[in-house]
């Protein structure tokens, strides 16, 4: 099922660009592929909870960082990539993703979600 593992550093929005530049168009015939599912804003973990609760495959990678306050210090787990969700799933299932609180979309290439290619994402892992 879903996954979120803690790595460091924070890639961010650039890194995910770079990244994503590999992805495969979706084709009717695709059985489970990786997607990547965008987010509202910190709505990362919420999302992959939804989705863990739906039975849906899907990975989040996490990070540590420790944030400071005036009155303390704490390690928080935040997303590698904010912002975004992976999601492993045949591409007639993507109403199932989309209707999740917190998805915005599924990234897309000329208007038709992107696949992932396997080894990105295992990359990753």
């Amino acid at each position: 099922m879903g996954t979120a593992v803690a790595v460091e550093p924070n890639l961010g929005a650039v890194q995910f660009q770079e990244f994503s530049r590999s992805v495969i168009p979706a084709t009717e015939q695709q059985v489970a592929s990786w997607y990547a599912a965008y987010t509202c804003s910190r709505c990362e973990k919420s999302v992959a909870r939804q989705m863990e609760e739906r039975g849906i495959n899907h990975f989040l990678p996490l990070y540590r960082s420790w944030r400071h306050w005036k009155d303390r210090r704490k390690q928080i787990e935040l997303a590698l990539f904010p912002g975004y969700v992976f999601v492993r799933m045949a591409i007639e299932e993507r109403l199932r993703v989309l209707q999740l609180s917190g998805v915005v979309r599924l990234v897309s290439v000329n208007g038709k979600p992107a696949a992932l290619p396997e080894q990105d994402i295992e990359a990753l892992r």
